[in-house]
């Protein structure tokens, strides 16, 4: 996994080499030598969430509401943490509408 600062540094070499330069940027970082650039492109921390408060696993996205490793509810599923749309209005329209 790799924080914003270290991000920053494998995007510009990719702004510079292209894909190649990308993935020779991380294994610089890493000492990995990924071959796929996509798994590259998931491997940015800012993607997933803070880790559990009761298990430690890290959570899926940065607005999970529950952990998935363990099932502890950080927040109802009501409350939409911050998110708007379609999905949170229709989940939480009052029955019989």
């Amino acid at each position: 996994m790799v924080d914003d600062a270290e991000w920053s540094r494998v995007w510009a070499a990719y702004g510079s080499g292209g894909p190649r330069g990308l993935l020779d940027e991380y294994e610089r970082m890493t000492g990995f030598r990924e071959t796929d650039l996509y798994a590259v492109l998931h491997h940015r921390i800012d993607l997933y969430g803070p880790p559990c408060p009761r298990c430690e696993t890290v959570l899926r996205t940065p607005v999970a509401y529950k952990c998935f490793e363990c099932g502890h509810v950080l927040r109802t599923g009501n409350d939409s943490g911050g998110r708007k749309g379609l999905a949170s209005s229709v989940v939480n329209r009052p029955a019989g509408e």
